[in-house]
C-alpha cells in the first residue's frame, strides 16, 4: 500500500462527498482538484469496486458514500486504489531482507490507517490545530 496522487485525490474527494447532503459528480470534482473527468474515473472505478462509494444515476446524480465517513477506513482506500505487488521466486539474500522490511513497513502503516475514518479526516487538521478541514 502506498501513497500516491490518486490515493490523495480519492481521499479527498470522499471528503468532498461527505460534506455534500447528496450525489457529488465527477465534473464537480475535477473542478476542485483542476484534474481531468477520465482520470477521476479510474479512481471511482476502484472505489465503487472496494464498496466505498455508490453511483446514483440521472441529471441530479453522481457518487454518494456506501458507507457513513465514520465507517470509511483509510486503509480501505489505499487498498482500493493500490496495485498488488508482483511476487517472484527470488532466493537472493538481500531481496528477501528487503521484502521483509518492506511488510513489516506495510503492516505498521495499515495498522495505523485502520484506526483513522474518513469522518476523523474531516475534523482534525493535525498541521494546524483546527477542528474543521474543508477542502473548498
Amino acid at each position: 500500500m502506498i501513497l500516491t496522487n490518486k490515493t490523495y485525490l480519492a481521499v479527498g474527494s470522499l471528503i468532498l462527498i461527505a460534506e455534500k447532503s447528496g450525489p457529488l459528480s465527477l465534473h464537480e470534482i475535477a473542478k476542485v482538484f483542476r484534474i481531468s473527468v477520465s482520470y477521476l474515473e479510474q479512481i471511482f472505478y476502484r472505489l465503487k469496486q472496494a464498496n466505498l462509494v455508490l453511483g446514483v444515476r440521472g441529471p441530479s446524480g453522481g457518487y454518494i458514500l456506501a458507507h457513513a465517513a465514520t465507517e470509511i477506513r483509510l486503509v480501505s482506500v489505499l487498498q482500493a486504489l493500490t496495485p498488488r505487488p508482483v511476487t517472484t521466486s527470488n532466493e537472493d539474500l538481500d531481496s528477501s531482507i528487503r521484502e521483509r522490511l518492506l511488510q513489516k513497513m506495510r503492516c505498521e502503516v495499515s495498522q495505523a490507517l485502520s484506526n483513522l475514518t474518513l469522518a476523523q479526516m474531516m475534523t482534525d487538521n493535525p498541521a494546524t490545530g483546527d477542528s474543521q478541514t474543508s477542502l473548498v
